[in-house]
């Protein structure tokens, strides 16, 4: 992708943006950009892991993990999480590439998803919306799985225009 920004966020808290826009970004081999905050959670969540499940140890390369600085936006994965709501990470969502919008099976998070795509859609109508399903139920229960995934997109697609990609 050139000179494109890639942008990871959702309402709920909690809901994956910070491994999903990890992954992304060393999949698509571009910098990764987080608020400082969530550099220091990401470094420590490491330290205590013993196991790394992510793409990370599978690639030859390594990404740069940079701050989010205001009004110095760079291509890159921004981990822009729950924390959106401000003038810079405003433009930064404008400036978008693409939009990814990780999402579980809860009621709440449905609710808050919905909420993170109009307010995404009000800042840029351009950008391809992308909401990945994340955190699924625990094997063993693949049926309730699937109705649950099958009613989590109608819900969403529900609510969102056409351009919201599972």
């Amino acid at each position: 992708m050139e000179n494109g920004i890639v942008s990871i966020l959702n309402l709920k808290n909690g809901a994956g943006c910070s491994c999903l826009a990890r992954n992304i970004a060393y999949t698509l081999e571009l910098n990764l950009h987080q608020h400082d905050k969530a550099l220091h959670h990401t470094y420590n969540q490491q330290r205590k892991n013993t196991i790394d499940y992510n793409i990370e140890s599978m690639l030859p390369f390594t990404i740069q993990v940079l701050p989010i600085v205001k009004n110095e936006f760079s291509e890159g994965v921004y981990d822009l999480g729950s924390d959106f709501n401000y003038a810079h990470t405003k433009k930064i969502i404008a400036k978008s590439k693409a939009i990814v919008i990780p999402c579980e099976l809860g009621h709440e998070t449905i609710i808050k998803t919905i909420a993170t795509i109009r307010f995404v859609s009000e800042l840029n109508q351009k950008a391809p919306i992308f909401v990945v399903i994340n955190k699924l139920l625990p094997l063993g229960n693949t049926g309730r799985e699937e109705k649950y995934t099958k009613d989590a997109e109608e819900l969403i697609s529900d609510y969102t225009e056409e351009r919201v990609d599972f």
